[in-house]
């Protein structure tokens, strides 16, 4: 899973840094924030652990209770009263003196919201790890390209002025091969640079 993150992380970079904008490292961070599941995840956790508290406090706090009740009565006409309606109201305050489950429910969801803060924080600084890594590795492949080219351009100079050179008789047949064999390093480690990209 770390090396298609950083895989992800570094093939995003590439096709950033080489258009026509510059990035920045915490620009990189910010939409590696946005692309990386593992991080979602820990930060999702982390925030569905923090909505537990309030609920779990509930438990130990008064529970309120509001009732209303109606009925509609009515009377035969012999006792006089026909209808009426009769209204009840229930108010209940209930308080638990001690109520040891809801305790533990309430630490237990306590220690769980700590546990989920520290994998969110362990995934952010694996992610910034990450990026920072894949970053400066990019950077790195992009120097060692503009390396190769500008090595290729002047061993090819080389190798065109040690060739007049020998036709002139200035160079020896050795010195025109051994300049070949750098240009043709060069150019294959150009290619090289170019792959990594």
């Amino acid at each position: 899973m770390r090396r298609l993150t950083i895989s992800l992380v570094a093939a995003t970079l590439t096709s950033l840094l080489t258009s026509a904008h510059a990035v920045d490292l915490l620009q990189v961070y910010r939409q590696a924030q946005h692309n990386d599941m593992t991080f979602k995840a820990a930060k999702e956790t982390y925030l569905a652990a923090q909505e537990n508290n309030p609920i779990a406090r509930g438990t130990l706090l008064p529970q309120l209770a509001l009732a209303a009740d109606t009925t509609y009565n009515r009377v035969s006409p012999a006792t006089g009263v026909s209808r009426y309606n009769t209204n009840e109201y229930t108010f209940t305050l209930t308080q638990p003196v001690f109520n040891l489950a809801a305790w533990y429910a309430y630490s237990q969801v306590k220690i769980n919201t700590k546990q989920a803060a520290v994998t969110y924080a362990q995934a952010q600084q694996t992610l910034i790890q990450n990026v920072a890594n894949a970053y400066f590795q990019v950077l790195e492949d992009q120097d060692k390209l503009r390396y190769a080219i500008k090595n290729e351009e002047s061993l090819k100079q080389q190798m065109t002025q040690t060739q007049e050179q020998f036709k002139v008789g200035l160079k020896a047949y050795t010195d025109v091969q051994s300049v070949r064999a750098s240009y043709e390093s060069a150019v294959a480690s150009r290619v090289a640079a170019e792959n990594q990209r």
